[in-house]
């Protein structure tokens, strides 16, 4: 008799950085897909019906030693 032992799978989120990219753009292009916004500490979650994108306020300094 055959025994086998499943593991689970456990998905990681798919991790994206841009430059450039303000709520209002999504929500003026996308009205139908959002579902809410929402501060979650220093961060912006803005959550669409298939998706949550967090949007941070944070500056990454070039060369900084």
């Amino acid at each position: 008799m055959w025994r086998f032992k499943l593991k689970k799978i456990q998905e990681k989120p798919n991790v994206f950085h841009l430059e450039k990219l303000t709520i209002k753009e999504i929500m003026k292009k996308y009205p139908d897909k959002v579902v809410d916004v929402y501060a979650e500490g220093k961060d912006a979650i803005l959550v669409l019906d298939t998706c949550r994108i967090r949007f941070t306020n944070q500056t990454i300094a070039e060369n900084k030693q």
